[in-house]
């Protein structure tokens, strides 16, 4: 847990969506420097019964197969790898709109971007799939189909292969 990842934009969202969606739960999964604030924050906002924090899991798979929705509220950052995990497993990603994130997360197809560092955006993004299980489950077979086109090892090598032939002329 590290201010970039944007977790407390999640647990300030998170009032918001339970206001309609009262049955929603929360996993923060990893550790870091911002767990005990966090925590303290989750407390504050009544969100005990709502928000459970897991620590590290070692097979992020297993964990993906039990969630229904990935949120990467990130402020800044590369590409996470939780986000392919998350398509590969099938689930839709509500993300942050960074630089990079939208070359995987396909807003309205593969799952939905939300202003960075905005609960309210971040809140109407994840109550339109809470809301819609139809809506949910196309964008995690999209998802899906998606990193299975453009990041099996196989297509990732052979698109650098192509790079490097094009670059060597």
């Amino acid at each position: 847990f590290h201010k970039q990842k944007g977790h407390i934009v999640l647990l300030k969202a998170l009032p918001f969506i339970l206001k309609q969606a009262p049955h929603t739960h929360v996993l923060f999964c990893g550790e870091g420097s911002e767990e005990a604030r966090l925590k303290v924050m989750a407390q504050d906002l009544g969100l005990e019964g709502h928000v459970r924090f897991v620590g590290l899991i070692e097979n992020a798979y297993q964990m993906l197969s039990q969630i229904d929705i990935v949120v990467v509220p990130s402020l800044w950052e590369g590409m996470p790898n939780v986000v392919l995990e998350a398509m590969a497993a099938g689930r839709p990603v509500v993300a942050s709109r960074i630089e990079g994130m939208d070359e995987v997360v396909v807003a309205g197809e593969t799952g939905l971007l939300c202003n960075p560092g905005d609960p309210h955006s971040l809140a109407d993004a994840l109550l339109k799939l809470i809301k819609d299980k139809s809506l949910m489950k196309r964008m995690g077979r999209s998802g899906y189909d998606l990193v299975r086109q453009r990041f099996q090892i196989s297509t990732m090598v052979e698109q650098t292969v192509q790079h490097y032939r094009k670059l060597l002329g």
